[in-house]
């Protein structure tokens, strides 16, 4: 299974990002922050693309890298 296919569920992305829950609400909310998707028809369950969350990642170390 490669990235592009990954769930990563709300603890994960807490995890790997640092947020708070609360903080990660602000920032998906604002639109700084990948928006997840659902996992049922319902909705109840939700998760964020891994390949989306890294990118995220990858361009906040590219902004801390630029010159």
């Amino acid at each position: 299974m490669n990235t592009q296919s990954l769930v990563l569920r709300k603890s994960d992305v807490l995890r790997a990002t640092g947020f708070s829950p609360a903080g990660l609400e602000r920032a998906t909310r604002s639109g700084a922050f990948p928006r997840p998707f659902k996992l049922t028809p319902e909705g109840r369950a939700i998760g964020w693309s891994a390949a989306e969350v890294k990118g995220w990642l990858d361009q906040r170390i590219a902004e801390r890298d630029a010159p």
